[in-house]
């Protein structure tokens, strides 16, 4: 009988890996690769390294289709790629594994906020809403949504706008949430004659 080691997941262990790629990446990315590289030739090495790391996520995710762990950090990744296609299966059976998972259910909701399916992205963040009651993200995208829709609801963006700022008034969120209220009362000032 094989004992189990007090050690981190595997799940989270490959998470660890592939955000330390892609925080190399990014600051690749802001620093033109000179702070790392002696030439041209070393820039793409961390590039290659993220895609082997992503490649042997989805080997784990194909290979454990229950592990929900694997399958949401492949679709964040997916997701933060512009691949929402490919992230909305995998977020389906991560949430189907973690249904009580509020920043699971944030992501997944964003995710298909960016891709434009509002209403399946309303039932994500409404649930992330009840499960995470001190984040303001959850109300800030749904203000979004209502901002946004076919249909604009400009009143129900602006209550999301002001419950995003109650509930955590000096986040980055907060601002961003009064950003847009000031934008919907310039907008109504230049519309009022």
């Amino acid at each position: 009988m094989a004992s189990r080691r007090g050690g981190p997941s595997k799940s989270f262990t490959i998470f660890a890996i592939v955000m330390v790629v892609f925080l190399v990446l990014g600051t690749l990315v802001v620093f033109g690769g000179s702070i790392f590289s002696s030439g041209p030739e070393e820039d793409t090495l961390p590039i290659d390294e993220a895609a082997r790391q992503q490649a042997e996520l989805e080997t784990q995710v194909a290979e454990n289709p229950d592990d929900a762990g694997a399958a949401a950090i492949l679709a964040n990744i997916y997701a933060n790629q512009g691949n929402i296609t490919e992230a909305v299966p995998l977020y389906e059976r991560a949430t189907a594994g973690r249904p009580d998972d509020g920043n699971l259910r944030l992501a997944f909701g964003i995710a298909l906020y960016r891709g434009g399916s509002f209403l399946d992205a309303r039932v994500q963040l409404e649930r992330a809403l009840e499960l995470l009651p001190n984040s303001p993200s959850p109300a800030y995208y749904l203000g979004q949504i209502a901002q946004q829709q076919p249909e604009p609801d400009e009143d129900a963006a602006r209550e999301w706008y002001l419950i995003a700022i109650e509930r955590d008034p000096e986040s980055v969120i907060a601002g961003q949430a009064e950003e847009r209220l000031a934008e919907l009362d310039a907008a109504d000032a230049t519309a009022t004659p």
